[in-house]
This record gives C-alpha cells, sequence and structure tokens, in this order.
C-alpha cells in the first residue's frame, strides 16, 4: 500500500490565501495581538493565527495554539477552548504525537456537542479520522469522515466538504480501491474550485497525483505533482512542499532514477527536520531505505532501516498504543454513561408524569361516579355504571400500554450495557495483541547480535530480509484471526531467518489436510510456537531440532524433539499465555501444551 502522509494532515478551515494575501494576513493578526484586547478576542485571534501558520511553521503555530488554550482556560471561554484544543490535536499529529492528538480531538468533541456546534462537530470528527488512518484503523477513521461530509451536507457546510471528499478518497486508497479513491479525489477537487479554496485545491492536486502513481500512470502523476508543487513554493506551504518532494522521490526511485530519487528525498528530510513532521520522516527512513537498496548502497540502506526501525517504536510504542486505547474507551465510556444516566432520568420523569395522570384521573373518574350515583339513582344506575365500566377499562388498558413501554426502555438499556460489554472485550483483545511486536523484535534482534559476531556478511542480509518480514506483520498486525494458509506464509519468512543461522540443523515439515487450510486461529501464533522452540532448544549438527507441523480431527499440531538448552535463559511464559488468553477472548476451545514421550507439543483448536 502506498504511503500519502499528507493526506492525513487536513484540518478543519482551510486557507483561500496566495502568497501575498497570506502575509497581510498574517501581519495583520500580528499587529492585532500587540494591542490591548479582551481575553475572548486575544483568544480568537492566537487560533486564527495559528491556522495561518500551520503548514509554513507548525512549531510557530503550535505556540500560539498552546497560548489560546491556556488563556481559554483561564477564561473560562468554552468556544476558544474547542477551537484551540482542535488546532492543538492537528498539530499534535503532524508531530507524531497520536495519544495527545486524540485527547484534544476528544476534548473538543465534547465541548462542541455540548454547545450543539455542528461546524465544530464535523470539523472534529474530519481531525478523528485523519489520527485513526494514521493509526491505520480504517474502518474507525471511514466513520468519523462519513460523520463529518454527512453534518457539513445537513447543515449547509458545502464549501467546507471539500477535505471530507478528499480524505473518504484517502481510505480508498489504503483499501487499494483506486478508481473510487480518484473518484472522491476529483469530487473534492470540483468542490474545492467552485468554492476558490485554494488550499484544498492544492490537495487535490497532490492526491490526484499519488492515486494516479499507485495507478502506474508516472506521466499523468509527475503532472499533477508539479503543478501543485508551483502552487506550495508560491504560497511557503513548507509542510505541503516536503510532502511533494518526498511523492517526487517515490517516483524516481520507481523509474531508476536513484540520484534525482536522493536529492528529493534528502530536500523533504530537511523540512521534516526543521518543523518536526515526524510521521512524513518516519515514511522518508523507510523509502529511502528501499532506494538505497534498490540501487546497490546497502550500508546506507541499513542505516536509513535503523533510523526508521527507532523512530517507529518511539511512535508506536505498548505504552502510547495503550495510552491511546485508554484515551479512547474514556471517552466512549463517558458517553455512553451519560445516555444511560440521560434514559433513565426521562423514564422517571415519564413514570412520575405518568402516575401523577393516573391518581388525577381516578379521581375525577371516582368523583363522577360518585356524582353520578347521587343524582341519577333512579332508572338510569344502570347506564351510568356500565359506562363507567368501559372508561376504567380504557383507562387501564392506556396504563397497562405505559407500563410496557417502560418495560421495553429497561430492556433497551440493559442490551446497551451488553454492548458495553462487548467493546471491553475487544479492548482487552487489542491490549493483549498490541504486546507482540515488541516480543517478536526482541527474539529476531538477539539473533542478529548472534550474526554479527559469527558472520557480518550474513547479518547484512538478516536486516535486510528481517525488515522487509517486520514490515508485513506491521501491516497485518490489527487482524484478530487469520487462515492457516495466512499463518504458513508468515512461518515461511520466519524459518528463512533461521535457516540463515542454523542450515541444515534446523528441520520444519508441515503436513497440512486441505480441507484446513481455510480454518481460522490467532494471528501470530503458529510463528510464536516455532520461534519458542528456536528458543529453547539445543540447535547443532550432532543435535537438529526437528519441527513437525500437522492437522487431525479439527486441532493443528506443532511439535518437536525436545533437548532443552542447558544455559537457557529463563522463559517468561509471554508466547503460550498469549496464545491462551486469544482463545479466551475469541471462545471456548483452550489450547494445551506439554511433554510427551520425548517431545514438546502444542495442540490449537481450528476455528
Amino acid at each position: 500500500m502506498k504511503t500519502a502522509f499528507y493526506f492525513l494532515l487536513l484540518v478543519c478551515i482551510s486557507l483561500h490565501a496566495n502568497g501575498s494575501q497570506y502575509e497581510s494576513i498574517t501581519d495583520s493578526l500580528t499587529a492585532q495581538l500587540q494591542q490591548k484586547l479582551p481575553d475572548t478576542v486575544r483568544i480568537n485571534t492566537l487560533t486564527a493565527l495559528s491556522k495561518q501558520l500551520r503548514n509554513r511553521s507548525p512549531v510557530q503555530s503550535f505556540s500560539y495554539a498552546q497560548e489560546a488554550y491556556q488563556l481559554s482556560i483561564q477564561a473560562n471561554y468554552s468556544k476558544g477552548m474547542g477551537y484551540s484544543s482542535d488546532m492543538l490535536g492537528v498539530l499534535y499529529l503532524s508531530f507524531g504525537d497520536y495519544k495527545k492528538a486524540l485527547y484534544h480531538h476528544f476534548q473538543s468533541l465534547n465541548i462542541f456537542e455540548k454547545q450543539k456546534d455542528v461546524r465544530g462537530i464535523a470539523f472534529t470528527y474530519n481531525n478523528l479520522g485523519a489520527v485513526y488512518s494514521h493509526l491505520k484503523n480504517y474502518p474507525k477513521a471511514k466513520s468519523c469522515y462519513q460523520k463529518s461530509i454527512d453534518i457539513k451536507l445537513q447543515n449547509g457546510l458545502f464549501k467546507e466538504a471539500s477535505s471530507s471528499y478528499i480524505n473518504l478518497g484517502n481510505i480508498a486508497m489504503y483499501q487499494k480501491e483506486i478508481d473510487e479513491c480518484i473518484r472522491y479525489y476529483m469530487l473534492g477537487f470540483t468542490n474545492a474550485k467552485k468554492f476558490n479554496d485554494q488550499q484544498n485545491i492544492t490537495i487535490g492536486l497532490m492526491n490526484l497525483g499519488e492515486a494516479y502513481f499507485d495507478k502506474g500512470n508516472i506521466p499523468l502523476a509527475l503532472g499533477y505533482y508539479r503543478k501543485a508543487l508551483a502552487r506550495v513554493v508560491q504560497s511557503q506551504q513548507q509542510n505541503f512542499e516536503a510532502q511533494i518532494y518526498f511523492a517526487l522521490g517515490k517516483i524516481y526511485n520507481q523509474t531508476k532514477a536513484f540520484e534525482t530519487s536522493e536529492l528529493y528525498f534528502n530536500k523533504a528530510l530537511a523540512i521534516s527536520y526543521a518543523n518536526n513532521i515526524s510521521p512524513l520522516r518516519l515514511n522518508i527512513y523507510k523509502y529511502a531505505s528501499q532506494m538505497y537498496e534498490n540501487s546497490g548502497r546497502l550500508k546506507e540502506a541499513l542505516a536509513m532501516n535503523q533510523q526508521f526501525i527507532a523512530l517507529n517504536d518511539s511512535m508506536y510504542n505498548e505504552e502510547s498504543r495503550q495510552a491511546i486505547n485508554e484515551i479512547q474507551t474514556l471517552y466512549e465510556l463517558e458517553k455512553k454513561e451519560e445516555q444511560i444516566k440521560l434514559l433513565n432520568q426521562e423514564k422517571e420523569i415519564i413514570y412520575s408524569r405518568e402516575s401523577k395522570e393516573v391518581i388525577l384521573r381516578n379521581f375525577f373518574i371516582v368523583g363522577f361516579i360518585l356524582i353520578s350515583i347521587i343524582a341519577f339513582v333512579s332508572t338510569r344506575s344502570i347506564f351510568r355504571k356500565q359506562k363507567t365500566n368501559r372508561l376504567l377499562q380504557l383507562k387501564n388498558t392506556k396504563i397497562e400500554w405505559q407500563r410496557s413501554e417502560i418495560e421495553r426502555t429497561n430492556m433497551a438499556l440493559q442490551d446497551f450495557n451488553k454492548e458495553l460489554q462487548k467493546e471491553n472485550v475487544v479492548a482487552r483483545y487489542e491490549t493483549l495483541k498490541s504486546k507482540f511486536n515488541p516480543h517478536f523484535l526482541f527474539n529476531n534482534l538477539s539473533t542478529l547480535s548472534a550474526l554479527i559476531i559469527q558472520d557480518p556478511k550474513q547479518a547484512l542480509q538478516f536486516v535486510s530480509k528481517f525488515s522487509k518480514l517486520y514490515r508485513s506483520i506491521m501491516d497485518h498486525g490489527n487482524d484478530q484471526l487469520v487462515s492457516i494458509e495466512q499463518e504458513l506464509d508468515v512461518m515461511a519468512n520466519y524459518i528463512y531467518l533461521c535457516k540463515m543461522r542454523y542450515a541444515e540443523s534446523l528441520s520444519v515439515t508441515t503436513e497440512i489436510d486441505s480441507r484446513y487450510k481455510t480454518s481460522l486461529i490467532p494471528a501470530f501464533s503458529l510463528q510464536l510456537l516455532v520461534e519458542n522452540a528456536v528458543k529453547h532448544n539445543i540447535i547443532s549438527k550432532d543435535n537438529p531440532l526437528v519441527v513437525t507441523i500437522y492437522s487431525e480431527d479439527g486441532y493443528l499440531f506443532v511439535k518437536n524433539n525436545y533437548q532443552s538448552k542447558i544455559n537457557s535463559e529463563p522463559s517468561s511464559g509471554w508466547g503460550q499465555q498469549s496464545i491462551i488468553e486469544r482463545y479466551k477472548l475469541i471462545g471456548d476451545k483452550v489450547p494445551s501444551f506439554g511433554e510427551h514421550n520425548g517431545w514438546y507439543v502444542a495442540k490449537l483448536p481450528l476455528l
């Protein structure tokens, strides 16, 4: 999948000025700050200035947004806090701090929802979609973008719809639906031209360039990017300039113009350092490493790959992912608790009102009956009694209907609570799964350290292969269950790395019945078991390690000859425990592990 980080930096308000107009607006706002202003006016001016500067000087833009946010808190100015917090979320995203970006966007959304500010709600959902897109949670991102565009179209914000169309195109690109992607981009580009929205016109040109690059139409891709570059250089928007240089570097790498590719990558890297654009820098490391590898410059490729791994670990570490999940879960729980509270309050009000009405009605009915009995003791008493009985039956029927309505409300609340419990289970699963990458990385770095001493040349090849395997694992890390066939593909890559070290001392055979190849198991379970076998057993020419993988009676068996290392490092037990926990979250079937007749056997249920 192609990566285009500039797609994800869309924010809620577009700039419509060219270079000279931009300077005029910026100078006017800066001059206004020199005057003595009321707090609310100063906050709005600081926020507007931050928006003006965010693509030219993100660091300076952050300073103004932070000052507006702090002053809003001191002045208890909710609207100012909402827009300045949303702006901080946009800037934290450009710096690669996804935890703080989510925190500020959720804070803004809460404020705008309480104030019923539909414009603010629409913009914040658009920006939340950008964060989830960075985190590769594309269903969540698409949901946010769709909410944003629905609110804009329902409330007449047609001019602001351009960014949402473009972002929906981004999701289509990530899902490799290129024609659908181009359709959305053209909708956004056409809408921006209709309202003379200069910034989204530029973004539309950039995105169309990326889409046609993915489609393999290099001349058309270069044409769109060059048009976009002329616009951003004129308006001095350094963020977009860096992103275009990065895209040009990718294009020239693919056409094997490696010197030109390196020139554009270096230009993009310089701007990303100057403006602290961590996500863009991460992608430059990744694609520059591939460019150096393609051109045969393995030393430079290794250096770039090491910088990619270091920056990626700092941005996607376990602590950061858990904090992001906690922020999202906390927001959703608060919203649901507030909804439950409102439902309970409405139920109590309805029940109280209905009870009073029943008492009052019954009082009048009884009074009417008594008056009727006194006034019409004669021949009409029977008629009056029949009429009274019909009235009572009608009222009782209505009371029964009202009671059934209350019972249906209670059942809806119970279903709501069950859904909340289900979401908590999913959150536990995601937290458990997020531990896998560091565990896998640690074990393979241990293997690499041994190879560096034994065979430095082979160690360099190992790094290149391991980098590709790890990127593949990161791309598919969001899957909960995978087929046996997919898991065997991942395991085959891992065994290839092991063979580089152990050669014929390691033997792995598979005998999987064709009817089981589409069966499912938790992602990376098979790779973990083979990895543990390699880690904890003696492997040598005299004592080869034999691993056999086969299917039988609805189970997948992984067994190896048990020849434990004499000075083996203590096992954390994490690998087996993670498999057991994931099976518990998925269903009732439980895997088993143990030694039998000199073999260590793992038995995994097929789902």
